[in-house]
């Protein structure tokens, strides 16, 4: 069976995401401690220099849906987000 999706990425799982500049110290310390980021490393840096140190750490994103569907016979068809053909969703949109 396929499930077709659009290219985005809602679908994240919580505990894959990176950090960016719009999280606080403490997440992103929280993020570098669960990747086992010695403490040294981390004393009295500022929150730029802990997003930098965070971005050589970088996970990639998985899914909730690839997560959910592994183990199963069921494959994800990837559409392009806001296509008018490929999402029918879109034309409806058009309509109104």
């Amino acid at each position: 069976m396929n499930v077709h999706l659009n290219n985005s990425y809602g679908f994240q799982v919580e505990g894959t995401k990176n950090p960016t500049s719009q999280w606080r110290k403490g997440q992103i310390l929280a993020w570098l401690r669960a990747r086992d980021v010695v403490e040294v490393q981390l004393a009295g840096k500022t929150k730029p220099a802990l997003l930098k140190l965070a971005r050589t750490m970088k996970v990639s994103p998985k899914l909730e849906v690839e997560e959910a569907l592994k183990g199963t016979n069921h494959r994800i068809l990837w559409i392009p987000p806001y296509h008018c053909i490929y999402n029918p969703i879109e034309m409806a949109n058009t309509i109104t």
